[in-house]
């Protein structure tokens, strides 16, 4: 058997790597946790010129860019999100007690209206 490849035995193509494209390429920023305001400075600036520092004892977001070639920082109130609590809506009375407040409204009327002759309210 007369092998052609360097070694033998080797498959053509079996030490190539694949290159296999990802789904999701993963972000190219930066994002920091600090703990005091005053170390936004030791914050690099990612290879995008863009990174963010959330200082989580202040409720501060920074924002560090670059901008025509000198750095520029931006900051932001972060405040927690917080469900409002909504007050329930009022109780429908229920049918029984719609008819009983006719029923009583009705007999008010002709009571009032001697002996339950209407045509004094029209």
């Amino acid at each position: 058997m007369n092998n052609t490849y360097p070694f033998p035995g080797q498959i053509p193509g079996m030490n190539q790597i694949q290159q296999i494209q990802q789904m999701f390429p993963q972000p190219q920023g930066s994002v920091y946790a600090i703990n005091a305001p005053t170390e936004i400075g030791n914050v690099p600036i990612g290879s995008t010129g863009l990174s963010v520092a959330i200082c989580f004892n202040e409720q501060l977001m920074y924002i560090k860019s670059f901008q025509n070639g000198s750095p520029v920082i931006m900051a932001y109130r972060v405040t927690p999100y917080t469900k409002e609590e909504t007050s329930p809506a009022p109780a429908t009375p229920s049918l029984e007690d719609r008819l009983a407040k006719l029923e009583n409204l009705l007999t008010n009327l002709t009571s009032t209206n001697e002996g339950g002759k209407f045509n004094g309210l029209l």
